[in-house]
C-alpha cells in the first residue's frame, strides 16, 4: 500500500501546513527527503498538495467542499452533512475518506455501509463495537478496492469516517 505512505507524508505536511502564521504557498521536505509543496486557501480552508515520491508524484486536495466521487454504488447516509473531505491520488492508487456527521445511530449508519460495502463484493475482515463506536473494514481484492468506515455516537448525531481506495499494484 504505497499510497499510505505517500498519504503520511502528506497527511504530515496538512497537519504543519495548517498551523497559524503558514503562508498560503510553500514547499516542504519529508523525513525521508521527498519534496512537495502545498496552497491554503484560507477563505474555505481547502488544502492542495503535491509530493514527488519514487513511485511519482501523490496529490492531496482536503477541504469542507472538495467535491465527493465515490466508487459506482457507494453513497453518503442519507442527510449526511459533510465535515471534510480528502482525496488522494498517485497515479492509479486513489482514496478518499470523508469525515461526517448525521442525526442517526451508529448502528444506522453502520448498516447502510455494510449493505454497500456487499454489493460491491467487498469481504469484511473487521467488525467491531467499542463503547459508543462502531467500526467496519475489508476489501475487494480483484478490484484492489480498500474500505472502512467508523461510526460514534450518542444523544442523536453520530459523527463518521469514511474511507474507500483503489489500491492496484
Amino acid at each position: 500500500m504505497r499510497i499510505i505512505a505517500s498519504a503520511t507524508g502528506l497527511g504530515a505536511a496538512l497537519f504543519l501546513a495548517s498551523c497559524g502564521g503558514q503562508e498560503e504557498n510553500g514547499e516542504f521536505t519529508t523525513e525521508d527527503g521527498a519534496q512537495g509543496e502545498y496552497t491554503i486557501d484560507r477563505e474555505t480552508g481547502e488544502t492542495r498538495m503535491s509530493l514527488e515520491t519514487e513511485e511519482g508524484t501523490a496529490t492531496l486536495r482536503s477541504g469542507k467542499d472538495v467535491p465527493i466521487d465515490l466508487p459506482g454504488g457507494f453513497s453518503l447516509y442519507p442527510g449526511s452533512r459533510v465535515t471534510s473531505n480528502s482525496v488522494i491520488e498517485q497515479g492509479e492508487r486513489t482514496g478518499s475518506m470523508i469525515l461526517f456527521e448525521a442525526d442517526a445511530t451508529p448502528e444506522d449508519i453502520i448498516a447502510h455501509y455494510r449493505k454497500q460495502a456487499e454489493a460491491a463484493g467487498i469481504e469484511l475482515q473487521m467488525d467491531a463495537k467499542m463503547g459508543e463506536s462502531v467500526m467496519v473494514a475489508g476489501e475487494n481484492e480483484a478490484d484492489a478496492i480498500a474500505f472502512q468506515v467508523s461510526a460514534t455516537g450518542a444523544d442523536g448525531t453520530t459523527t463518521g469516517q469514511l474511507f474507500i481506495g483503489r489500491m492496484p499494484e
